[in-house]
């Protein structure tokens, strides 16, 4: 019975020691066992790179941790210090983008949109809204609140939020051609997935009675 490869070996040897043959036995058999050590050193280096390419994947997709701090800047401000709120304040329509990221940093996945609407518009709001999730009152609880024009202050619970869920934030901002003076109104929604850039009504657009 052959155990291992020396076993064998011993046996090629014994069989074939009449035979006369160009290279010599331990050098061929010397060649064989080299070949196997790099063909298994070649497959422990796979496992281990998909090992290690796996684990990447996995540090990837994890959500990353909220960010607990206080950001401020001139047009707005994010305090995500307390456990499971975070509070922005809104004061200048500016940096919507920045507002986003810093809010999903804060743990709340969010597309923030500030849209100037055309005087002459009649309707301000989204042609193409989203069906929105009804845990936006939970979420947001103040979300219908009438947005003023100096400063407005949001709430909102990043642990109520559902999984894959983002909040869509807009205010709109439209001129009154009497009075001159700027008005602004606030759409939120809570939405499965990517929430759809706001697109506007057309001009002529009246809602139906």
């Amino acid at each position: 019975m052959i155990d291992n490869d020396d076993d064998l070996y011993a046996r090629v040897r014994t069989e074939f020691d009449g035979v006369r043959l160009a290279t010599g036995l331990d050098e061929i058999t010397g060649r064989g066992r080299g070949l196997r050590r790099r063909r298994h050193a070649a497959t422990a280096l796979g496992v281990a790179v998909l090992a290690a390419g796996v684990t990447a994947g996995l540090t990837l997709n994890r959500p990353a941790e909220p960010v607990h701090g206080l950001t401020e800047v001139a047009a707005w401000s994010v305090d995500s210090r307390q456990e499971d709120t975070v509070i922005f304040a809104i004061r200048q329509l500016a940096d919507a983008d920045e507002l986003s990221a810093t809010l999903k940093k804060a743990g709340i996945p969010a597309l923030v949109e500030f849209i100037k609407v055309p005087v002459e518009q009649k309707v301000a709001g989204c042609q193409n809204a989203q069906d929105g999730l009804p845990e936006i009152y939970d979420v947001m609880p103040n979300s219908h609140t009438p947005a003023k024009p100096d400063e407005n202050t949001y709430a909102v619970r990043r642990d109520l939020m559902p999984s894959g869920s983002t909040l869509h934030f807009v205010i709109f901002e439209q001129i009154n051609k009497d009075t001159g003076e700027p008005g602004r109104s606030v759409r939120t929604s809570l939405v499965d997935g990517d929430p759809l850039p706001c697109r506007l009504y057309p001009p002529d657009y009246t809602l139906s009675d």
